[in-house]
């Protein structure tokens, strides 16, 4: 079992973060590229790229061998969390709406659906005149429940996304 080095608890061996604190778990960089000396080579022709000097180190730069990532992406206290601790986090410290925004969407368009086949459903129940026009009437219907779900979560999810973002100057500002 690995340790954080944060706050000293155990964590699996396969954890990103630790479940404590959330603090990312270290990974040794692989080594860095040995420079190589030699005679400045003839590659720089470019106007305005600065020539190396004769004598000094030349190294080379590329990505990482063997395709494997050096480090592992950062993993926040509230992703390593996860869907369900999130769901009982008793002091609202991560949000689980950003979560759930896609889910609550495609809900909306299917009720926005029922809603436009209700409409038609009424408009035939009172005739068939009355019937068409809902019919006609109906698309409209579903596109405006299905715009309104949708500018109502965009702003929902602006209001998410400004805390997240305040959060983090808030701790940023906080190491300063």
């Amino acid at each position: 079992m690995a340790v954080c080095r944060r706050c000293g608890n155990q964590m699996a061996d396969n954890a990103a973060a630790c479940p404590a604190c959330g603090e990312l778990r270290y990974q040794q960089p692989a080594a860095a590229p040995t420079p190589q000396y030699g005679a400045p080579q003839q590659q720089y022709q470019q106007p305005g790229a600065q020539y190396p000097q004769q004598g000094y180190p030349q190294q080379q730069y590329g990505a990482p061998q063997g395709g494997q990532p050096q480090y592992a992406m950062p993993v926040s206290a509230d992703e390593a969390k996860g869907f369900i601790g999130a769901l009982f986090d008793l002091s609202f410290s991560s949000f689980i709406t950003t979560k759930l925004i896609k889910v609550l969407y495609i809900l909306a368009i299917i009720g926005a659906g029922l809603e436009a086949l209700a409409v038609i459903g009424v408009g035939f129940a009172r005739g068939s005149m009355f019937g068409l026009v809902m019919l006609i009437a109906s698309p409209i219907v579903f596109f405006a429940i299905v715009i309104l779900a949708r500018v109502y979560m965009e702003l929902v999810m602006v209001i998410f996304r400004a805390a997240e973002l305040l959060a983090e100057i808030a701790k940023n500002t906080k190491k300063q």
